[in-house]
């Protein structure tokens, strides 16, 4: 064991005996056969004390030993390759100790430090060091004696000291705290410091790094949080905290979100250690949010948490669900305070949804799209339109609805539309949407960008667009409407010449929504129909119609011209109108009647349209005109070939004026009279024509069809119903195999009509049907009325029926 000399103070040697024993050996073979006692006696820092001095004067010359020659010959016999090993040893030992010792260890650190700051080796050692130096002196007149020794330090190696400090003293404790603000004052370290915190402060919960001694030990992302947070409490703002403000804001802004989403073991056990000194908070997302307010705070934007807090902002800012709201709500109060900050938190925002991080996309994202409406040039957007592709793709609707709100932004810029020509086709896609307001932002958009006459309309995309368009033109909401008929006006004006001959025939579907539209009740879409119907005669090559659009607004004038140019399409014309006579709008309605008054009448001169438009008849409408509702397209192919079979060559007039149930009426007769007449139309030779020209194999199928429409309707209608299951039951009564749909029919026929003078018009009708079928009536009344509503009290004696 080497002998140490009895007045050395608690210190520490060298690594190991062995080695204790080498260096003796080489001292000793180096050393003179006589070497002087002062050298002999400076093998520890501490030089024996003269204790021959007064205790003042005493204490004076031990707090400048290092500096006498005795202290300065001790440092140079120290072996260079053991020098910084055996100093922070020493130095360890020596602040551990009383204020003599402290002050010795603070002198060695200052040499130390000052002679080799540039290749130290063990860095966290030191900073604990003077850690353990600022935790054990409370003497005011020594506070700073450190303090450029801890700033050339941090100069020189910023990395392992701050890592280090929040690896020894996480909780961020009196001493820590004096060291943090003494590396943030000087000029020279505090945008090193604050770069460092942000490393790690973006890294939740655990920032993974290493200092030069190797030591691998993870950092708490809170720890450096902590910190920030003393930091603020200084009287003067360090020129590094303006400097970083966005990347510091915004990191703590996204801490609040992990912390409320996860909770690691290591983070709950650091904040409960926390907790132990007092007055912080219950958990630490709500310390974090503190923390944001103090950062706004420092940096003159008091005005901003106010307002925040007075919308409750940080109280969203708080729960998972609501994140990305107070993140665009605190965007937003920032955007109008401050445009500086605008070109670095876009830059910094775009770097981070460029990786994956699912936790921080929807929040990162909010605050990004609101910053991006801010005024003045959008000097990255470009930069935003990359993240596009991958964002509309995204399977959540907050997420695309928050894409498409940017773009609608980056839109107002007239020299970005032209970039935005590679997002067409996603666009397109997302008319399919289910949610309407997503659906209305990508009309917004998609509008903006097909209107720029830079940006071409390709064939493929073209017709996609106008098939995708062409739902939306129906659609509830007016502004959809508008947007879907002006987009269809761009594409119909500006696509390719070899897109123009596939496109016709979509063109030509739209026309008759076009038309009925004209009439809307809204006066702005009504406007933008009737722009996009004269585009639409031009690109058809329909002149005679844009000449009676642009001079006459009548329906039948329209109409008359349209069935006129395309006389082949009146099945599709059929079609699409009865979608239009159950249209919300009144005006829209009433033009789909009147519409399909001017195609029976055209009909009239096709016989092979007779028995397609009799057979697809199901419904009524409640405008007292029939109703006609095709099955299907092949169905239709059915009918006219078989009508075209059973047709004669030569068809008398009158049976072709027969093709739809109501015959027209007799505009010259008064009101009232040709009120009358409509209700016995069913009676006159024209109805009884009818009747002999249906197909006898599908004769009660028909009737029983068109007399349920019938017998829903109105009273006219009913009656017509009526009539007609008075034709069915008396030809066919014995042979009838659908009794059921009869009696149903015939139930329903009361239900709707409560008219007194026609209470008993169906008496004979149903007394015939049960006597030929008394089981089928029975049954089939007791499995549609099985409550026995009021039809039982109106059942004729001698029925056959029970009465009540």
């Amino acid at each position: 064991m080497t002998w140490r000399p009895p007045f050395t103070p608690r210190v520490v040697w060298l690594n190991d005996d062995s080695e204790d024993e080498d260096e003796e050996e080489k001292g000793a073979e180096a050393a003179p056969a006589s070497q002087p006692e002062e050298v002999q006696e400076h093998q520890v820092l501490q030089a024996e004390p003269n204790w021959e001095l007064p205790e003042e004067e005493q204490e004076q010359e031990d707090t400048h030993v290092l500096h006498n020659p005795r202290a300065k010959l001790f440092w140079e016999t120290v072996h260079p390759k053991d020098c910084e090993g055996s100093t922070v040893e020493l130095a360890e030992a020596m602040t551990e100790g009383q204020s003599y010792d402290a002050e010795a260890g603070a002198a060695l650190l200052d040499m130390l430090v000052e002679s080799e700051v540039s290749t130290l080796k063990q860095v966290p050692r030191i900073v604990r060091c003077i850690h353990q130096w600022f935790m054990t002196n409370t003497d005011e007149s020594v506070e700073h004696r450190l303090d450029n020794t801890l700033v050339e330090l941090t100069d020189a190696h910023p990395h392992d000291v701050v890592v280090a400090l929040l690896r020894c003293a996480p909780s961020c404790d009196r001493a820590a705290a004096a060291m943090w603000r003494m590396m943030v004052t000087t000029s020279m370290t505090t945008k090193k410091v604050f770069r460092e915190l942000l490393c790690v402060l973006e890294d939740w919960p655990l920032h993974s790094t290493s200092t030069c001694d190797g030591d691998q030990q993870d950092v708490l992302a809170l720890a450096a949080t902590r910190a920030l947070r003393e930091i603020l409490r200084m009287p003067r703002c360090p020129r590094g905290l303006k400097v970083h403000f966005p990347r510091l804001l915004l990191a703590l802004l996204f801490q609040v979100v992990y912390s409320t989403e996860q909770m690691s073991d290591e983070v709950d056990t650091f904040w409960r250690e926390c907790q132990e000194e007092g007055g912080l908070p219950t958990s630490p997302s709500r310390f974090i949010v503190l923390t944001v307010k103090a950062l706004l705070c420092r940096l003159g934007y008091r005005l901003v948490a106010f307002e925040v807090e007075r919308k409750r902002g940080w109280d969203t800012l708080l729960h998972a669900e609501t994140h990305h709201c107070a993140m665009g709500l605190l965007a937003r109060e920032i955007r109008v305070v401050s445009r500086h900050l605008n070109a670095s938190v876009v830059s910094y925002l775009v770097k981070l949804l460029s990786r994956n991080e699912p936790r921080c996309e929807l929040p990162a994202m909010a605050f990004l799209v609101e910053i991006l409406a801010s005024p003045g040039p959008n000097v990255r957007a470009e930069s935003f339109l990359q993240l596009v592709p991958r964002y509309l793709q995204s399977t959540c609707s907050i997420m695309r609805s928050l894409v498409l709100k940017g773009l609608t932004v980056i839109c107002d810029t007239p020299w970005m539309v032209p970039k935005m020509r590679f997002l067409v086709q996603r666009l397109t896609d997302l008319l399919q949407d289910t949610d309407m307001d997503m659906v209305r932002m990508t009309l917004s958009v998609l509008r903006k960008v097909v209107r720029d006459p830079s940006v071409p309309i390709s064939t493929p995309i073209a017709l996609q667009l106008a098939e995708r368009l062409q739902p939306l033109l129906d659609n509830e909401s007016w502004y959809v409407r508008q947007l879907s008929v002006s987009i269809f006006k761009e594409v119909t004006e500006r696509v390719a010449n070899d897109g123009k001959k596939p496109l016709k025939t979509l063109v030509h579907q739209s026309l008759l929504p076009l038309i009925f539209h004209v009439f809307d009740e809204n006066k702005a879409v009504a406007a933008t129909c009737r722009d996009t119907l004269l585009q639409a005669t031009v690109f058809l090559k329909k002149e005679k119609l844009r000449q009676v659009v642009l001079r006459d607004q009548q329906i039948e004038a329209i109409g008359e011209c349209l069935l006129v140019e395309c006389r082949s399409r009146a099945a599709e014309y059929l079609r699409q109108s009865l979608t239009y006579v159950q249209s919300p709008q009144d005006s829209i309605r009433e033009a789909a009647v009147a519409f399909l008054g001017v195609l029976g009448q055209h009909m009239r001169a096709q016989p092979e349209k007779f028995r397609l438009v009799y057979h697809a008849v199901q419904h009524a409408t409640k405008d007292n005109s029939p109703v006609v509702w095709l099955n299907d397209d092949s169905e239709d192919e059915d009918e006219e070939e078989k009508g075209a079979e059973a047709a004669p060559a030569s068809q008398p007039e009158e049976v072709q004026e027969h093709q739809v149930l109501q015959a027209e009426p007799n505009w010259e007769l008064p009101e009232e009279e040709q009120e009358q007449e409509d209700t016995h139309v069913l009676h006159n030779p024209r109805a009884k024509l009818f009747w002999e020209t249906v197909h006898p194999k599908d004769c009660e199928g028909s009737t029983v069809e068109l007399a349920e429409a019938m017998t829903e309707g109105q009273s006219y209608d009913a009656e017509a119903g009526a009539a007609l299951l008075d034709m069915l039951v008396e030809s066919e009564v014995s042979t009838l195999k659908q009794v059921p749909r009869i009696v149903r029919c015939i139930h329903q026929w009361f239900m709707t009509n409560t008219d007194e003078s026609v209470e008993h018009r169906l008496d004979n009708t149903l007394v015939e049907l049960t006597d030929a079928h008394p089981h089928d009536v029975v049954v089939a009344l007791l499995r549609c009325a099985p409550s026995c509503d009021r039809y039982w009290e109106t059942c004729p004696e001698g029925s056959g029926l029970p009465s009540l």
